[in-house]
């Protein structure tokens, strides 16, 4: 079976445009400088974070949208203050 050009390239657009969807802007903050590969998903950050020996861990944040101060790398964990709310 044969499908015409235009139906594969919705097909391929729709699949980049939900992707796309689901991407996140990453927060700002230190944990930039010294973690790579953070992606934001939901309500979790992840990174691969150096610690104070230069080795990188797989750090996740749980909740960062509720972090009311800066993420911060803390010895290859990422973490916040999450105040009072």
């Amino acid at each position: 079976m044969k499908f015409p050009l235009g139906v594969g390239l919705s097909c391929a657009a729709a699949i980049v445009l939900s992707a796309a969807a689901h991407a996140q802007a990453l927060p700002r903050g230190p944990y930039l400088e010294t973690c790579s590969n953070a992606q934001a998903d939901g309500r979790n950050l992840m990174a691969q974070c150096r610690n104070t020996a230069g080795i990188e861990h797989r750090a996740v944040l749980i909740n960062f949208p509720r972090c009311v101060g800066p993420i911060v790398n803390d010895n290859g964990g990422l973490t916040c203050d999450f105040g009072l709310r």
